[in-house]
């Protein structure tokens, strides 16, 4: 962690930020963020951030105009220089204003389901046995 300066160290809560900032950047190029956020039970700042954000490859019309698909070989790796250089990333915040696309996750279902085979295996099926965030009375944390 660099570059952020001792006033970020100063309280227990900014210390616990920074970290989750971290993670953020970290881990939601891995497709681990979702997990961890409910490992955590920090499903609030999915909540608080409302729209979904998105981060866009570009191409770069400076260099070649694009009038057709063909003008540019698609199948070229984005890995090299040359090919990444075409390219500009692109940060759009609240990318859909929809009402379907606006978090609003309940802060429960920290536990999946118990797997409906293994919940017929092992518990004949009694759905008193499913963890009690789904209607059952099994709690997972007991």
């Amino acid at each position: 962690m660099y570059g952020y300066g001792l006033d970020a160290y100063s309280t227990q809560a900014s210390v616990r930020n920074l970290m989750m900032s971290e993670r953020l950047a970290e881990f939601c190029q891995e497709s681990k963020r979702w997990d961890n956020l409910r490992r955590l039970k920090r499903f609030d700042i999915l909540n608080a951030k409302q729209n979904l954000s998105n981060l866009f490859v570009v191409y770069n019309t400076s260099n070649a105009p694009l009038t057709k698909k063909t003008d540019f070989d698609w199948t070229q790796n984005i890995q090299t220089d040359a090919v990444r250089a075409n390219f500009h990333l692109e940060f759009k915040k609240e990318v859909t204003n929809n009402p379907v696309n606006v978090y609003n996750l309940p802060n429960a279902n920290w536990f999946y389901p118990i797997a409906l085979n293994d919940w017929q295996r092992n518990f004949a099926s009694d759905p008193a046995q499913q963890n009690n965030e789904w209607g059952g009375t099994f709690d997972p944390l007991k």
